[in-house]
């Protein structure tokens, strides 16, 4: 193989994440395979350091999730505003930002050899990293999920919490999130695909873990829009209801007639406006932990998206990739003429750079939404 191209024919195949190496067939007899690591091939230089700063946005997020988690360990309920539902999120948001964190102190030698990425198998720091990640993010979805499905309960159905609700939430908050890590480790398997921390492998990662996330955060938004607009429904169908029983007849007592009709109009919109701004206000911290966790989908969307794009661009042996690889070739392995590959399989540099300091940020976002005075005042 033209450097800087190597031939697969020269290192075991065993080892590392074999199906993780960036191959095309040259000729029907010749294969040859980028060196590892691809991130400097393929991608930018400026993308490959967008992504190495966007890991130190892990740190505050991760000392935010503490100090919320020892608040409310230390102060008292009144005071902390304790809920076992905001706990659970909490915990799994420290444990996903410390997936980032420890790839920081360890700095892992990503490759097994010099064309194939390491995995769970063959370096520790991926196994904790990447085990951590699966983990981390599934529990902030299902917790999420709890929240939101408490919230509709309780608001549009009237449910009281029972001590066999707190302790169903807790057994799927802690089981579903256990389970689908088995799976992931079992069945797909972790590498290093993009940039320092292990995710999933291609091989089912959509149905073990990747499509249940997406799921559990779709549904969370979807019961929290639901519980939002049925609120709105019962308190505005108040305001748009000609005549009826007035809000002074319902409070003083009997008094039927046109003077009581038309003094009613206006103090009942009042009340009801009053009861929507109340609901609003009580359900936006909900509305935007939502969105945080939306965000944080998207972003492991992309990583996703994007190494399975590599994977299935080198398969096609697209024309614009061999332009790339002989460009590559004829000027010594230097990209700098050549360009960044992104754009040849369809990955969005710009929109990878964005999503990535966002998703280290969703902890520090979540403490915005979690905390309060009493908190601060309680210390």
């Amino acid at each position: 193989c033209p450097a800087p191209f190597l031939s697969p024919n020269d290192f075991p195949s065993t080892g590392g994440y074999v199906p993780g190496r960036f191959c095309s067939n040259v000729t029907p007899e010749l294969t040859c395979c980028l060196p590892c690591p691809t991130d400097k091939y393929l991608y930018s230089d400026g993308f490959v350091r967008s992504l190495e700063v966007g890991y130190w946005w892990n740190i505050p997020s991760f000392i935010c999730q503490i100090f919320l988690l020892v608040t409310w360990l230390v102060l008292p309920p009144e005071v902390s505003h304790r809920h076992y539902l905001s706990i659970g999120i909490c915990i799994f948001l420290t444990i996903l930002h410390l997936s980032f964190i420890i790839p920081l102190g360890t700095k892992p030698d990503i490759c097994w050899n010099e064309i194939t990425p390491s995995d769970m198998n063959s370096d520790n720091s991926c196994a904790v990293s990447g085990g951590m990640l699966s983990l981390g993010a599934m529990g902030v979805g299902v917790w999420l999920l709890l929240r939101s499905l408490w919230i509709h309960l309780r608001v549009c159905w009237d449910v009281k919490e029972t001590k066999v609700l707190r302790y169903a939430a807790h057994g799927v908050g802690i089981a579903l999130p256990i389970l689908f890590l088995g799976l992931s480790l079992g069945i797909t398997g972790i590498s290093y695909r993009l940039s320092t921390t292990c995710v999933p492998n291609d091989r089912y990662s959509f149905l073990t873990w990747f499509g249940w996330l997406t799921a559990f955060g779709c549904l969370a938004t979807l019961i929290q829009i639901v519980t939002i607009f049925f609120c709105l429904w019962v308190y505005l169908r108040a305001f748009f209801r000609p005549g009826g029983e007035s809000t002074l007849q319902s409070t003083a007592g009997s008094t039927i007639g046109k003077s009581a009709m038309e003094i009613d109009a206006p103090p009942r919109k009042k009340v009801a406006w009053k009861r929507v701004k109340s609901v609003l206000k009580s359900q936006w911290r909900s509305i935007l932990l939502c969105i945080v966790v939306a965000v944080s989908t998207i972003f492991y969307g992309t990583v996703f998206i994007a190494t399975g794009k590599v994977a299935g661009t080198t398969n096609k042996n697209s024309k614009e990739l061999q332009e790339w690889a002989l460009c590559l070739v004829l000027n010594g392995g230097d990209k700098t003429p050549c360009g960044s590959v992104a754009p040849i399989i369809g990955i969005n540099e710009d929109a990878v750079r964005a999503v990535w300091p966002i998703a280290g940020l969703t902890g520090t976002l979540t403490f915005i939404l979690m905390i309060r005075r009493d908190m601060l005042t309680g210390w």
